[in-house]
């Protein structure tokens, strides 16, 4: 349960697994979405129940969940791409790519990964953008806003950085990276 994992307020990550990247408006249509897991730490992390859930942050409904378990672990170094089908998002070779069929909205969301090993579950990793999102402040909000006009996303700068503060570690920058560090001006 999504609002359970938020009270729980447990922070920050199991193993070393982070939402990196985030790119949830595109300029024109939004047809080249996509969230980027990254697993900073030394040794592999274990997906075994862990799922990336997208939240609305108007009225905290659920827009989309996603089962990381059938991935088996994320290796050191390695990144993952969430994305749709349709997706446009160009993504680095050998990503592997997470189906995803909510889109992102353009306003603030929260999107986190969930670990349901716990009762309640806990929350490994969150990011909450644009404005506050009651019952899912355990990192704060980034007040770095994607654009409609001038391409880019939402990137940890420098890469990986988790200091779980996302007005901290969450810049907007203009080249997309997603399967690849960020690239931070």
């Amino acid at each position: 349960d999504v609002a359970s994992a938020a009270k729980a307020e447990v922070l920050g990550p199991l193993g070393k697994l982070v939402i990196n990247e985030v790119d949830y408006d595109n300029v024109g249509a939004d047809d080249a979405e996509f969230i980027e897991l990254y697993n900073l730490g030394t040794t592999p992390v274990s997906l075994n129940n862990l799922w990336l859930v997208i939240v609305n942050g108007t009225g905290s409904a659920v827009l989309g969940q996603y089962d990381l378990s059938s991935f088996t672990e994320i290796l050191s170094g390695e990144y993952m791409v969430a994305k749709s089908n349709t997706s446009l998002a160009s993504v680095a070779p050998n990503t592997r790519i997470i189906p995803m069929a909510a889109t992102l909205q353009n306003d603030n969301e929260v999107v986190l990964i969930e670990d349901r090993n716990t009762n309640p579950p806990t929350i490994v990793d969150i990011i909450t953008y644009e404005a506050a999102v009651t019952g899912y402040i355990q990192e704060g909000f980034t007040t770095a806003v994607d654009s409609t006009v001038n391409p880019g996303d939402l990137s940890r700068c420098p890469n990986g950085r988790d200091t779980n503060q996302n007005g901290v570690d969450f810049s907007f920058v203009s080249t997309l990276s997603a399967g690849s560090a960020n690239i931070c001006q």
